[in-house]
Order: structure tokens, then C-alpha cells, then sequence
């Protein structure tokens, strides 16, 4: 991987390191598996249970797909699911000049990425229940902000040489399957999910009121549905480095660089999402004043992904990113 290092932002990082750290977070603990009671796991379940098993074409999707022919192959072996794809695709959102009539074209026309993406949200959407408007909308602005998060997390991790950027698309996709989880089974819990609300607020809310997080809910959903193993750990290991001083983290340096690459995506999807964000080089992740980004510069700094932070200036990449931004926000 061409990961890269700059003296300059390695001296701003050893400065971010030294703030001290904000009491909120200072006195928070992030569930884990090996610390749950007994009755925080069975929450887990019974909200999990509720959840059917998705379609087989959610799983194959997951499992990376580098091949537009694969990818079209797959979406036409589930007609329901491919159907509703070009409904959208030919929707008032595109504002096609012409009707697209096959997903070959649909997938030349949006990409690989953005496909994909639809069609998980498909599967997802045909398994959680959201009949209710305002969860509705709470769940399209998710799927936004992940439709976001995976289509960045594509061009990063292409740039930066790692190894299977289709993985990482699906991760940083896969990364608020707890939430969705959560808000079906508690519609209640509904406006924690609103735009004025953080990351760790959401976080927080959900241990106070019911003992668990999004992604303890994620975690045994994804191993619950075969998901692939870089699936469920990154899923996982999602919310670390919000929570955790970079130099405890216990994650190896090769998840862990897949773990940083996937939360700082998801951080700038959120900020484009719930916030506005039109320039990914205004997302400022090494000094933004976030909680859910206080320990990320030290994250940056280990997995040695400085690169990360310069691409996000780079004028070419910078210009794609931003166009992808763009459009998603229009069309959906």
C-alpha cells in the first residue's frame, strides 16, 4: 500500500495527542462482547431475532465483487430485486434523458459502487420494518450517509493501493447495520437518530437505555447471515476509534488500517449527510472539535494514513469525491 508520512501533520498529531481528553468521553466505556451481562446479551438477541434473513443476493453481494459482468450476473438472478433497481434508476431522481432498460446499463451508467449499494439497500429495506414516515425517513438519510461512506471509501482505498477496496465499499456500507436494526425493533428511539444528534451521543443513548450499541446489534446480525469475516469484524471493531486510545487498541495493524479507512469515511458521509458537507477537504478530520473524532489523528498517525488526509486535498481526487457528493445528495 503507498501509505505515506508527513513530518509536518506527524508534529499536529503529537500536539491533538496532547489536549486533554473531554471528561463525556473520558468516563465512557464501549460495550463489548466480553463484557456483557447476561441480560445485555439477551437484549441483543431479541432484537436481532426480530430481524428475518436477508435474500441470498445480499450475502453474494457482500462478499466483493470486482467485475461489472459478476456484478449484473448476480443482480438479474433475483428478478424482484433487479426490478426495483432500474424503478429507481429511471426514477424522477436521475432525470435520465433516456430509459435505461438493463442492469449492464445501469451498472456502466452509476457504477459498480452505487449499484451495489442500491441493491443491499433493496435487500435491507424488503427486511426491516419502516412503515411508520418518520423512520422512514430516518432510514433513507442512513442509507444516504452509508451510500456516502462506501462510495468514498472506494476511491480512497483504491488510491492508497489496499487490497480489496470492495470489502472496505461494503464495510463502511454494513457499518450502521446495528442502527437500522435498533430503530426497527425501537421506533421509540427514533429521534435519537435525527440529525442534531452525534455519533457518540447516539452511542451513549443507546447503552443508558438499553444496554447494548449498534454495533454489539451488527456484530451478531452479520455473523448470524454467513456475512464474510472482514465484514463482521469491521463491523465490529467499528466504533474503537471513537472510544479508545489509538495505542490501546488491540486491533493488528492490517485491520486496523482497514478500521481507520472505514471510520474516517464514515465520519466525512455523516458530515455530508447530516451536515452539509459539500468539500471533503473541509471535513478537517485531524482537528475538527467532534468527540466521535478526538482520538481519530492518533489512529491516522499509527496506521501511518496521512496519505488519506492529504488525497482528501488533492485537487483531482478532491473534485471526484465532491461530485459524488453531489450527485447522491441530488438523486436520492
Amino acid at each position: 500500500m503507498t501509505w505515506g508520512f508527513d513530518d509536518t501533520e506527524a508534529k499536529h498529531n503529537d500536539q491533538l495527542q496532547e489536549r486533554e481528553v473531554p471528561e463525556v468521553l473520558k468516563h465512557f466505556r464501549l460495550l463489548s462482547e466480553d463484557i456483557l451481562t447476561e441480560k445485555q446479551k439477551k437484549q441483543i438477541v431479541s432484537i436481532t431475532r426480530k430481524i428475518p434473513r436477508p435474500r441470498s443476493i445480499f450475502t453474494a453481494l457482500s462478499q466483493g465483487i470486482s467485475e461489472p459482468k459478476e456484478l449484473a450476473q448476480l443482480v438479474n438472478s433475483d428478478p424482484e430485486i433487479g426490478a426495483k433497481i432500474l424503478r429507481v434508476v429511471n426514477s424522477s431522481y436521475f432525470s435520465l434523458s433516456s430509459e435505461i432498460t438493463s442492469i449492464q446499463h445501469a451498472v456502466v451508467y452509476l457504477g459498480m459502487s452505487l449499484v451495489k449499494d442500491i441493491a443491499m439497500q433493496i435487500a435491507m429495506h424488503n427486511m426491516l420494518d419502516f412503515s411508520d414516515p418518520e423512520l422512514e425517513k430516518i432510514y433513507h438519510q442512513l442509507w444516504i450517509a452509508g451510500v456516502m461512506s462506501s462510495s468514498i471509501s472506494t476511491r480512497l482505498a483504491t488510491a492508497l493501493r489496499f487490497p480489496d477496496p470492495s470489502s472496505l465499499s461494503t464495510q463502511a456500507l454494513l457499518s450502521s447495520l446495528g442502527t437500522l436494526a435498533i430503530i426497527s425493533n425501537k421506533p421509540e428511539l427514533a429521534k435519537v437518530y435525527s440529525s442534531e444528534t452525534t455519533l457518540f451521543e447516539r452511542t451513549k443513548i443507546e447503552q443508558d437505555v438499553l444496554g447494548v450499541n449498534s454495533a454489539l446489534v451488527g456484530t451478531l446480525l452479520a455473523r448470524e447471515w454467513e456475512l464474510p469475516g472482514s465484514i463482521i469484524n469491521g463491523i465490529k471493531h467499528s466504533l474503537l476509534p471513537m472510544t479508545l486510545p489509538a495505542k490501546e487498541c488491540p486491533i493488528d495493524k492490517t485491520a486496523l488500517a482497514d478500521t481507520v479507512l472505514c471510520y474516517s469515511c464514515c465520519r466525512i458521509g455523516d458530515l455530508a449527510a447530516y451536515r452539509n458537507l459539500i468539500d471533503v477537504a473541509d471535513s478537517q478530520l485531524l482537528i475538527r472539535e467532534d468527540i466521535e473524532l478526538f482520538y481519530l489523528p492518533q489512529y491516522i498517525k499509527k496506521t501511518q494514513l496521512d496519505t488519506m488526509i492529504n488525497y482528501l486535498e488533492n485537487p483531482i481526487i478532491r473534485s471526484k469525491l465532491n461530485t459524488m457528493i453531489r450527485q447522491i445528495a441530488s438523486k436520492f
